[in-house]
């Protein structure tokens, strides 16, 4: 523009040599070389905002009168832009410097993209439903999850495990990786329940489901226990609590013990169970009890819940009949619905990969980290153990809203295996919003109560439970010796075989036998065909 005032000023000063008055005749922009881009005239526009439109006409009209003032206006800008920029260099300086790093780690948004995607309910179902089609044509999977991916068989090496149908395997490591997963989840199931009951549900899962399930030890989950004694009266009467029937053996805060009987109390004296452990005989608050814990020597329960009571399960039989197949002792087996597989895909996915970046922050030798901008989250000097304690302060910082930049954080932590944890924020959230929708559905505990009876029977099992919905088509088992946890799909209709069919070898070699014939009768007429 600068060329074009400059001409102006000249055709200004040739009109005053000439006598004439400035601006008495008529110029017009000429189109071409040298006039301004479609670049210029959005420049202006954008300086002069709400206005550009009219400034842009009377630059048209009148250009010899418009571009002195227009181009005033750009210097202005100009200047004020420089002294802007000057001032943000520094803070520019600190936040190019700790992305430097992350623009060149191409492997860790790949990973973060190919994981993300296996967060897919459609997902999730179609490798549950499709197992057999898996196995006849194998998937091409991703290095980035092929070690979280799940194994699909078509029978279990086991006979006592009872899976003589095509299953996905995935193996779930135990140990201090649940109590980790759960002090994630909870903080951002606080954040997202709306109301106290889905809170209270939340819980009952939490004591009631994982731990048995799981065998985990429930001190990990005190934060539980504690909300809910917190109530007082009024959570000793909540309708998340189930009533124990006496007889029943249950694991409460002070030890195991059985019930003897269920005292109603009144005004600020609540319930009260009275329980004999082996000390004594003690008087326990509803609230204080943790959940129910399997017989003596391991032989099961006869109690399930119905309406908010524990019952006895009647006409359950003693001794297994002979010939009938039993699930081996220590394995858990249920059907759940569909929201308890999503849950439960989810979770095992957050517990292998919080196992692996504890595993990979073990194999990093200390260091010192010294970066700007990280606070306390990075200590001058970092241990080898405390590598996975700053993940997960950088993790519950993310859940609280407090932490945005994530992946700048945890590579200042965890250097070129940042990728093992870029995923787990949207993991996190997915998997609450799951555990979230189970506690809501308010079928986990009453279909769990089935895997604990004493007749271990999975054709039987599976019938209780669709007893209580139709629903409940996902078979989930679970192996503690193996460390693995088990999924398979069978609709309501469909027979549930626990072991190989003796006639199912007879088919197959009469399939054989007749598509020999059919082979030879093909080759014959071929043959004659060919004379």
């Amino acid at each position: 523009m600068e060329p074009l005032a400059e001409e102006v000023n000249a055709l200004i000063q040739q009109e005053e040599k000439d006598g004439q008055p400035a601006g008495r005749l008529q110029y017009q922009l000429r189109p071409g070389k040298g006039s301004f881009l479609t670049s210029h005239l959005s420049a202006i526009s954008r300086v002069y905002g709400e206005h550009g439109n009219e400034v842009l006409q009377h630059l048209s009209r009148n250009p010899l009168a418009a571009i002195p003032i227009i181009l005033r206006r750009l210097k202005q800008k100009d200047q004020e832009w420089r002294e802007v920029r000057r001032g943000l260099r520094p803070r520019w300086k600190d936040i190019t410097t700790l992305n430097q790093s992350g623009s060149l780690d191409v492997k860790c948004y790949f990973y973060k993209r190919e994981v993300e995607k296996t967060f897919g309910q459609d997902l999730l179902f179609e490798e549950l439903k499709k197992a057999r089609v898996y196995l006849r044509k194998p998937r091409l999977l991703s290095p980035a999850v092929a070690s979280i991916a799940p194994t699909i068989s078509a029978i279990h090496s086991c006979p006592t495990a009872c899976l003589v149908q095509p299953h996905l395997k995935i193996s779930i490591p135990s140990g201090e990786c649940h109590r980790d997963a759960y002090l994630l989840l909870s903080e951002h199931i606080t954040k997202i329940a709306r109301n106290n009951t889905d809170r209270e549900r939340a819980s009952r899962i939490w004591v009631e489901f994982i731990v048995p399930f799981f065998g985990n030890p429930f001190r990990w989950y005190q934060k539980e226990l504690r909300d809910i004694s917190s109530g007082g009266v009024r959570a000793d009467r909540s309708s998340c609590i189930v009533r124990y029937a006496p007889g029943q053996s249950v694991r409460t805060l002070y030890g195991d013990g059985e019930i003897l009987q269920l005292r109603e109390g009144r005004g600020e004296i609540g319930m009260r169970y009275a329980i004999r452990f082996a000390f004594g005989i003690g008087m326990v608050r509803p609230s204080a009890i943790v959940h129910a814990i399997l017989g003596t020597n391991n032989t099961g329960t006869r109690y399930v819940r119905h309406g908010g009571y524990m019952d006895i399960l009647e006409g359950l039989p003693t001794v297994p009949p002979e010939g009938v197949p039993i699930l081996k002792e220590g394995c858990h087996m249920f059907s759940g619905t569909n929201k308890i597989y999503v849950f439960f895909r989810l979770y095992c996915l957050l517990i292998k990969i919080l196992a692996e970046l504890r595993e990979a922050s073990k194999k990093k030798p200390m260091e010192k980290v010294s970066k700007p901008g990280l606070g306390s989250l990075a200590p001058a000097t970092v241990k080898p153990n405390n590598y996975f304690n700053s993940i997960m302060k950088i993790l519950t910082g993310v859940v609280r809203n407090k932490v945005t930049d994530y992946e700048t954080k945890c590579r200042a932590v965890m250097g070129d295996r940042t990728y093992l944890c870029a995923a787990l924020p949207k993991l996190v959230e997915k998997c609450s919003d799951a555990f979230l929708k189970v506690a809501k559905e308010d079928l986990c505990l009453p279909l769990f109560d089935f895997s604990q009876l004493r007749h271990m029977d999975p054709v039987l099992i599976r019938t209780q439970c669709l007893s209580i919905t139709n629903d409940a088509q996902c078979r989930i088992q679970y192996h503690p010796d193996e460390s693995s946890i088990y999924f398979s799909y069978l609709s309501a209709h469909d027979e549930l075989l626990t072991s190989i069919p003796d006639d199912m070898y007879e088919t197959e070699d009469k399939k054989r036998s007749s598509g020999g014939d059919e082979r030879e009768n093909y080759t014959s007429k071929r043959q004659k065909i060919k004379v």
